[in-house]
């Protein structure tokens, strides 16, 4: 072949031969560069061979870690097993839903755990008391159900176990140890390390930025041990407890925010009697025969007697007075069934309501890595990885814990140590907004 012909075998496999106004089987590109052709003759529109350098990737897939209801599909156990979802449907699928939660009611406040302080008995002679949740708080699915209403979309779970566990470090850097079997993970979240000590809360924080820094590609939300808490209200500031935990070390590989969220997840209407610990039960017994006696100048009824003894339960607690014997033979099964309990306590007992309005008060106390992951989804998918999201509304929350001011909001984001912290605000007319960004 002579190099004439060589010349014109190459102009056919990388572009197009053609002369001024003529296009054969050209691309719109090539259409574009020829139009710019004014005089007759032979050109060359050279093709490139070899596709953009820059491959556009998933930026805002996360991975979640944490504790689950199961970790289970068709007899294969996923304990440990990195699966990645599109749908909070195809979540409880594989792991269930959310944890049972109990409260009880204290004559004093506990320490170092979030309360509710409530109000029993008539009117005329209330009684404060201080409800706190009990049971383990399992942070995992709350945070994904902010997660899918903020805009989030396909994502990993890792189950590091199961709610009949206790929440341990160990068990949340086994799970961390396993994101690289994710390989489009580009967001790390692990919202039961909040529920730790802050010392360990702190090796966790810090194993994550570390595994963000070594990919390269990864990023981590991190959560604020105690950050439903103002900065003030306790002996220790949980923002410097936060900061002087993380080390020097692959800082801008992650963010945290601060506070946490009330969020809407929980209705007063999921709050039931079951909930409540014995002795809880047996001290809204006694409020509701209060209620019921100063309706009534008579003495109780067999079936009032009956239904304040069913709310009681089967078990008796020391703490309170004896409850007189329901009347079995005037009162059916069916009458004291939680299902019937629980609808006449909500519809006659203002007592009973004071503490579901409460219960689901401290229920909807959450942090706030699961919809910052799902606003950065939606960001990145609506705008680019290059928008910051900040002056984002965040989907189904009320307000944040901590209502934060300018100067309050100055230290977070300009410390002198360099480790800044985002702010979530609630602005008149505005709502609740993410006020800082990545």
């Amino acid at each position: 072949m002579s190099d004439k012909q060589k010349s014109i075998s190459r102009r056919r496999a990388l572009g197009i031969t053609a002369s001024a106004g003529t296009a054969a089987l050209l691309s719109p590109p090539a259409i574009a560069q020829l139009a710019e052709i004014k005089q007759p003759g032979v050109y060359i529109v050279e093709k490139d061979a070899f596709p953009n350098s820059v491959v556009e990737v998933a930026t805002s897939i996360p991975v979640f870690i944490g504790y689950t209801e199961k970790a289970d599909y068709d007899d294969k156990a996923l304990t440990l097993v990195p699966m990645r979802i599109a749908s909070l449907a195809q979540y409880s699928k594989l792991f269930g839903g959310s944890p049972s939660q109990s409260y009880d009611l204290l004559g004093s406040a506990p320490t170092h755990k979030q309360f509710e302080i409530v109000s029993l008995g008539t009117d005329d002679d209330p009684q404060d008391y201080y409800l706190e949740q009990v049971s383990t708080r399992y942070a995992l699915y709350d945070v994904l159900r902010l997660f899918y209403d903020n805009g989030g979309g396909p994502c990993w779970i890792i189950s590091v176990g199961s709610y009949s566990d206790t929440i341990e470090r160990d068990k949340l850097l086994a799970g961390l140890a396993l994101v690289d079997q994710a390989p489009d993970a580009a967001i790390m979240v692990i919202p039961d390390a909040a529920r730790l000590a802050a010392e360990d809360a702190s090796r966790v924080h810090k194993a994550m930025l570390e595994s963000c820094g070594e990919h390269g590609n990864r990023f981590a939300i991190l959560d604020i041990v105690d950050g439903e808490k103002a900065r003030d209200e306790s002996e220790t500031d949980p923002i410097d407890v936060f900061r002087n935990g993380l080390g020097s070390e692959h800082l801008s590989y992650g963010a945290a925010y601060y506070p946490w969220l009330e969020t809407t997840l929980h209705q007063i209407s999921d709050m039931k009697l079951e909930t409540l610990t014995p002795a809880a039960r047996m001290i809204l017994s006694n409020a509701v025969r209060e209620e019921l006696q100063a309706e009534s100048d008579d003495d109780l009824s067999v079936e009032d007697i009956a239904y304040v003894g069913a709310i009681a339960g089967p078990q008796h607690d020391p703490r309170a007075p004896p409850m007189p014997h329901p009347a079995e033979e005037r009162i059916t099964p069916e009458d004291l069934k939680p299902e019937k309990l629980n609808a006449r306590l909500r519809e006659q007992s203002q007592s009973f309501k004071a503490i579901m309005t409460k219960a689901a008060k401290l229920a909807n106390i959450q942090p706030p890595s699961g919809a910052m992951a799902g606003i950065y989804a939606k960001v990145d998918n609506n705008h680019g990885v290059w928008h910051a999201p900040a002056n984002v509304g965040v989907a189904s929350v009320s307000q944040p814990m901590v209502d934060l001011s300018n100067d309050a909001q100055a230290d977070l984001n300009a410390p002198l140590n360099g480790k800044a912290v985002n702010a979530i605000r609630t602005f008149q007319n505005l709502g609740t907004l993410v006020w800082g960004a990545r």
